[in-house]
């Protein structure tokens, strides 16, 4: 039985910071910005106060590293905020509806020597209507589809025996935001704060967000741990990603200063305006699973050989008991 499954790893530049590389880089492909001897280093594509109707023209740097021959795919798409917080460009299939529409590049398929760096150009129509504020799309570019075999064990993942075909991409991006000028709009809601555990058991905070304004917004806030007699007892700060305009997510943080107890948890996000703090608070109870301690084990255990051998010499007796009584009916 053949199976083809495929697997899609996205690595894009976070963060722009002087401790780290102007570049996204993944398996020795780097893409980037073009950036001359004289020209500030950028991390991505950003342009503001862009009029609708505009044109901009601009160039992208892909990078071999290796020190094989690549073959490579260059394409553009659009951007969103991920179902947990966080920029995310869309799949290869989605339907492309926005900046990854707008972008046309020089080429769509590169070939690189070991080492040789490729600059091709970009081309960005801005639609004549177009809403004022943020947008965003991605630039990606990947490597042909690497192959790799493997045979399924009688059973394995709930499957028959067979192979199954393991189609492995790695996309590596670059971030393009467009800001269109006009007013621009920071409101954000914050709807709800809930607790919960994840799969793996582990205990979360969900901040439940909506951004309803036009400017894309990376909100940061405290949490703050209350016992049942309202007396604080941590405050952590926490970085609730990127949301997108009208676009709602629910960002999970983890809650690592475990305790047994009653609680009652403040999420607390400053209004992106500057106008007061935007609150939430949800109340919950938490026991950490006692483990047992070896002295606990050991003595469990020994219950348990003890009603065994007990078990055993009762069976034995009656065993022995009724051997007798059959020999004395023979004689």
């Amino acid at each position: 039985m053949n199976k083809k499954i495929h697997f899609f790893t996205l690595l894009i530049l976070f963060g722009l910071q002087t401790a780290i590389t102007f570049s996204a880089t993944s398996g020795g492909i780097g893409i980037t910005p073009y950036y001359g001897p004289k020209d500030a280093k950028r991390a991505w594509f950003i342009y503001e106060n862009v009029k609708p109707g505009a044109i901009i023209n601009d160039q992208v740097t892909v990078t071999n590293t290796t020190k094989e021959l690549l073959n490579l795919v260059i394409y553009p798409v659009d951007a969103e905020t991920a179902r947990d917080g966080g920029y995310a460009p869309k799949a290869d299939d989605a339907k492309i509806t926005g900046v990854g529409g707008w972008m046309t590049l020089g080429a769509s398929k590169l070939s690189l020597k070991p080492g040789e760096q490729k600059v091709i150009s970009l081309k960005i129509r801005i639609p004549e209507k177009v809403g004022i504020g943020d947008h965003a799309g991605t630039i990606l570019v990947r490597r042909e589809t690497s192959t790799e075999t493997r045979k399924i064990q009688n059973g394995e993942d709930g499957d028959e025996k067979g192979e199954t075909t393991l189609n492995i991409i790695t996309r590596i991006g670059a971030r393009v935001y467009i800001t269109i000028a006009g007013q621009l709009i920071k409101k954000l809601s914050f709807d709800e704060l809930t607790f919960g555990k994840d799969r793996a058991g582990k205990p979360f905070f969900y901040f439940a967000l909506a951004n309803e304004g036009n400017t894309r917004l990376t909100p940061k806030g405290t949490l703050e741990i209350y016992d049942s007699e309202n007396k604080l007892l941590e405050t952590t700060d926490i970085d609730l990603r990127e949301i997108f305009p009208y676009t709602e997510t629910t960002v999970p943080v983890e809650w690592k200063n475990l305790r047994d107890g009653k609680f009652v948890a403040k999420g607390i996000i400053p209004d992106p305006n500057g106008e007061g703090r935007l609150v939430a608070t949800t109340a919950f109870e938490w026991i950490i699973p006692k483990i047992p301690t070896p002295v606990e084990i050991n003595s469990t255990m020994q219950q348990l050989l003890i009603g065994a051998g007990i078990l055993i010499f009762i069976l034995f007796t009656i065993m022995i008991l009724m051997i007798l009584v059959m020999k004395r009916k023979r004689k």
